[in-house]
């Protein structure tokens, strides 16, 4: 975001994360048959960490090449300077969170992503046993052939959310403002969270699958947005505190609907608790609509 205030392109934030994004998604579902692959030729979960060495050296070296001005301002380290530095972001922090707006931002914005976080781990177990049954690679051996399922799952995954990210700038573009793309996905993801899981608990498996790669979808469209709209609502100095209480509130929201899913599903079934959280959310998002 420094580099795009410095070029003057703060009007592509949304695209230009979008199309980060969309490599990044691009990017794991390359790994995703890469690592397909080693494991079928060494027959060897372990060796997939060691391969990873490689994309990580190779991700040190261009996070060197950055250039030098994106580290901000340089100088020899005085803790006087530190503890005040730190005061001021604190201060800045306290100043945001006494306006609801950006309240109400941080909550939209990572509300969903508890929701999908939370969910998700119900519903892929039934997309690998669901491909896992199809009757397509009988002629080798179960193990190879799950391991071969799974990475052509993730494969097209990634390759339909990285597409997702991309479109997020478009979207933002045909809803008209970031506030509205960030309201409409919010309720969509919800509305497709209920329809989820009470297809799940009929056994409407493929149905079921299929909204919730929607909803993998939208959830990959409107990160950017939200980023983009942190970004632009927030003070600039301390933006990457900002993003990290972005962070840190989605996994505490994840963290408080991890059980309520968990515990409803023990008492009924993964789809009600499911459906159950998705209206509860449905009915709170309301409170939590952004403006522009």
């Amino acid at each position: 975001f420094d580099y795009l205030r410095v070029n003057k392109w703060n009007h592509c934030r949304v695209e230009y994360y979008g199309r980060t994004r969309s490599w990044s998604q691009a990017g794991s579902a390359l790994s995703s048959l890469i690592a397909a692959a080693i494991v079928i030729i060494s027959d060897n979960y372990s060796a997939i960490f060691l391969f990873a060495i490689i994309p990580y050296v190779l991700n040190f070296i261009n996070l060197v090449s950055y250039p030098a001005w994106l580290d901000g301002e340089q100088g020899k380290f005085e803790f006087r300077q530190f503890r005040q530095a730190f005061v001021n972001v604190l201060r800045s922090l306290s100043r945001s969170f006494r306006k609801l707006t950006i309240l109400k931002l941080y909550v939209n914005s990572t509300m969903v992503s508890g929701f999908f976080n939370s969910s998700k781990d119900y519903l892929q177990p039934l997309i690998l046993a669901f491909a896992v049954g199809l009757p397509v690679l009988s002629g080798i051996g179960d193990k190879d052939r799950g391991t071969v399922l799974i990475g052509l799952i993730y494969f097209i995954i990634y390759l339909f959310t990285s597409a997702a990210s991309r479109s997020s700038g478009m979207f933002t573009k045909k809803t008209g403002s970031s506030a509205k793309g960030l309201n409409i996905t919010m309720y969509t993801i919800f509305l497709a969270g209920i329809g989820t899981g009470i297809l799940y608990h009929y056994s409407l498996e493929f149905i079921s699958i299929i909204l919730f790669l929607l909803i993998y979808a939208i959830e990959n469209i409107r990160r950017p947005i939200a980023v983009a709209k942190i970004a632009s609502d927030t003070e600039s100095g301390s933006l990457t505190t900002y993003l990290s209480v972005d962070s840190q509130m989605k996994s505490l929201f994840t963290m408080i609907l991890s059980p309520v899913i968990g515990l409803i599903a023990d008492l009924a079934s993964p789809g009600t608790g499911i459906a159950v959280a998705g209206g509860i959310l449905l009915i709170a998002s309301l409170f939590v609509k952004v403006n522009d």
